[in-house]
């Protein structure tokens, strides 16, 4: 489940994930945290350069990777949004012998980390950006969805054209 609100200054997400076997190792930030259980948060804010696009990835233990797509999949370049992460478990991190309820995930991304980009920072109202929410991840129950599928043969996050309209 996710739920999405913002104000001037951040786009609020809120991610409750139900999960029998919650798992997370990675504690650095632009580790590879989509090898834990995490969430994602794809972004495309300006409908005339749909191609360039952001995302942030977040893992359960509150560790991000985030970059830039400067021309569209398959390119990527540093952005280091100042991303405030807050999660929650219900359950016991990393013991597959027991089983979990769900683990809780809330993120603060300020929309000045878009500005380069986007016509509007916040946006207006009328203003359209391309979105997508992903969840994937886990080590002994491998998962995946998305907010809005890509139809794209293998499963595809990094698709904007697919990224649902906001």
């Amino acid at each position: 489940e996710a739920k999405l609100l913002w104000n001037d200054q951040y786009l609020y997400v809120s991610f409750v994930c139900e999960d029998a076997h919650i798992w997370a190792e990675h504690i650095e930030r632009d580790s590879p945290v989509y090898k834990d259980d995490c969430v994602e948060v794809f972004t495309s804010p300006n409908p005339d350069t749909l191609e360039i696009y952001f995302n942030v990835e977040m893992n359960v233990l509150g560790q991000s990777l985030d970059y830039i797509h400067p021309e569209g999949p398959g390119t990527k370049a540093p952005w280091d949004p100042a991303v405030k992460i807050a999660t929650n478990i219900e359950g016991t991190l990393n013991n597959d012998s027991d089983i979990d309820r769900y683990w809780i995930l809330e993120a603060a991304i300020p929309f000045a980390a878009f500005s380069e980009v986007a016509k509007h920072t916040p946006p207006e109202p009328g203003d359209e950006w391309r979105l997508n929410l992903n969840r994937l991840g886990g080590k002994s129950n491998f998962q995946y969805s998305q907010w809005s599928p890509s139809t794209t043969e293998e499963v595809g996050f990094h698709a904007p054209q697919f990224f649902g309209r906001v």
